[in-house]
């Protein structure tokens, strides 16, 4: 079977968070059961550094953004296990410091930037059998394959990774898509009279994944939606969650150069050394007994963890403003908060707009530092007097998108 995998970002070469191992544990994994596999990703600022023999692969690549006209090129290489690599040159969209932003600020081009790769995806696509896409960066290409009209195209399947980046816009970027304004419906990536690239996957997809079993079952809910759980359960059909794997030949307790004392299962007493050498670099007191806690993002399967307990025998329960224990599980329904998106272009990065998962994740691109993952978490919020702009279609059926009553729920 002939796979490719698009992706906005791919370990060791580019990378910002788990996206990039995620993609290149799958895609290494199933060269090595002896498929097909490609990956198109951009070349990125550094890459070039990283893979000196870089060959050019195929014609240039001359594509349209709206009224204007841009020229790239495919750079071909082979690692050992026998996956095959394809980096995407256009230097003003991709050399640059950082994958989605620069100083704490998002590209301002984003949209066209990755509608670029898209497109430049779809072109390669007749040659294989299933094209997998990831997050709103490459959501696009389902929808572009239908689009072209042919009889003759590929299987699609769209990974999310995380829902709350979505790639949204204003509307009258979807010139840059070149089709006409009758595929800017709601049953494709309008959404509130907005620009929305990863609604135009969940539509056009043949398949959707996510990243766990339980994060499958979370965003068709309305506290995990992020405002797409309407559309995800008119999909649920062919929505289901595999749960991430880890790579051990990057991620070991023993011979790992990184780690102060190598551990395992079986002997974990390296595992006190390890922590005295973290307590030592950030500065904080030696101690074996105070565990030390690193931040959990809701889209991971955390269910198989057991609460903690809070306080001592004779703490009292603190509870909220209405009698209940407040443990946090209330924090979504009592926050005056009136939506995560008023139209502005939540592609340019930034804060996350919802639950505050995802803050600090960034690694920093290889070659080029990058504070913050995905770029599309910038989602402003709405107060009472800014409440979201009425978009063609609010009155009209939203093609299982959810339109909610709540006050604290009227997310677009």
């Amino acid at each position: 079977m002939r796979i490719l995998q698009a992706t906005s970002e791919f370990f060791p070469y580019s990378k910002t968070g788990g996206l990039a191992d995620m993609v290149a544990g799958l895609s290494g994994a199933l060269a090595e059961l002896g498929e097909d596999v490609t990956v198109a990703t951009p070349l990125y600022r550094g890459i070039r550094e990283q893979v000196p023999d870089l060959k050019p692969f195929g014609p240039k690549v001359i594509l349209p953004l709206g009224k204007q006209t841009f020229t790239g090129r495919w750079w071909k290489a082979t690692e050992s296990n026998g996956l095959t690599l394809l980096f995407l040159e256009q230097e003003d969209f991709y050399d640059r410091p950082g994958l989605y932003m620069a100083n704490g600020n998002g590209y301002w081009d984003n949209p066209e930037r990755f509608m670029f790769l898209s497109k430049a995806v779809a072109q390669l696509a007749g040659e294989y059998n299933v094209v997998h896409v990831h997050d709103w960066q490459t959501a696009f290409v389902p929808m572009l394959l239908r689009a072209s009209g042919s009889r003759d195209i590929p299987r699609t399947v769209l990974t999310i990774h995380n829902l709350a980046y979505q790639g949204q816009c204003e509307a009258t970027r979807f010139e840059i898509t070149n089709l006409p304004w009758n595929w800017f419906h709601s049953e494709g990536p309008e959404f509130w009279g907005n620009l929305n690239f990863l609604k135009a996957g969940l539509h056009y997809a043949d398949a959707i994944t996510t990243v766990s079993p339980r994060y499958s079952e979370e965003i068709l809910t309305p506290e995990f939606g992020e405002g797409m759980e309407g559309v995800l359960q008119s999909r649920q059909g062919v929505l289901s969650g595999i749960l991430n794997g880890v790579d051990y030949s990057e991620w070991r307790t023993t011979n790992n150069p990184y780690l102060a004392a190598p551990y395992h299962a079986d002997d974990l007493a390296g595992k006190n050394i390890c922590k005295q050498f973290i307590q030592k670099e950030v500065g904080l007191n030696i101690k074996f007994s105070p565990p030390e806690f690193n931040e959990l993002t809701q889209h991971e399967d955390i269910s198989h963890i057991l609460p903690v307990r809070r306080g001592g025998r004779n703490s009292r329960q603190r509870k909220d403003r209405r009698g209940r224990p407040n443990d946090g599980s209330n924090r979504n329904r009592d926050k005056k908060h009136y939506g995560r998106r008023n139209g502005n272009d939540d592609t340019r990065g930034g804060s996350r707009g919802s639950r505050g998962n995802n803050r600090g994740r960034g690694q920093g691109q290889r070659g080029g530092g990058d504070s913050n993952r995905q770029g599309g978490g910038g989602k402003p919020r709405f107060n009472r007097n800014n409440r979201p702009p009425k978009g063609p279609g609010r009155s009209r059926g939203r093609g299982g998108d959810n339109k909610r009553k709540s006050r604290n729920n009227h997310s677009r």
